[in-house]
């Protein structure tokens, strides 16, 4: 089960949990979180993600206990997820939202061009814009994106601007840029 689609007093397992990763809504702490659908005790979670411990529905918790997906609060909330893990040589310069430049929660702030680099921004909702500032010199490039609705979008690289249009932006669902060889 995807993790956005738990309710807030259903249990987390460690599936669910790679799964809030994977879609950059908790930060991983390095240690490798099980393949099970066991349900993660309070005693285990910070073992893999940082949380915020004041939330007060797990500081309520016994140790012991298995945790809620109300009971998980980020400590880096992220909206925004730049993997450039198989770029052929896209380099990002210059982000920003309906002209606010997101914040940095993990990687490498601009210019990049490798690996996947995490942000945040204030600017959430159905029909935002996304521009970025684009450099490469092969021919055959293209950024896609999708955003925090499923929606997906794809553009080939001709100019250093690229400018994704409607993009839903929430802070359940992280959108996702992907900078890849290869046309749309």
């Amino acid at each position: 089960m995807a993790y956005s689609t738990l309710y807030p007093n259903q249990g987390v397992n460690f599936n669910d949990l790679q799964d809030a990763v994977n879609n950059g809504l908790f930060k991983a702490t390095g240690t490798a979180i099980p393949v099970s659908t066991q349900i993660i005790q309070k005693s285990q979670v910070a073992t893999y993600v940082y949380i915020d411990t004041s939330n007060p529905f797990y500081a309520a918790k016994p140790v012991n206990e298995n945790i809620d997906k109300q009971d998980l609060t980020t400590l880096y909330p992220v909206n925004l997820v730049f993997d450039f893990t198989t770029a052929l040589n896209e380099t990002v310069t210059a982000i920003d939202i309906n002209g606010v430049t997101p914040t940095i929660v993990l990687g490498l702030g601009v210019p990049f061009s490798t690996d996947t680099h995490l942000y945040n921004t204030t600017q959430i909702g159905s029909n935002q814009t996304l521009t970025l500032a684009v450099t490469w010199s092969i021919a055959g490039q293209r950024i896609r994106l999708v955003d925090s609705n499923g929606t997906p979008q794809c553009i080939n690289l001709s100019s250093p601007t690229v400018v994704f249009t409607n993009v839903a932006i929430d802070n359940v669902t992280a959108v996702s840029i992907y900078g890849e060889d290869g046309v749309c």
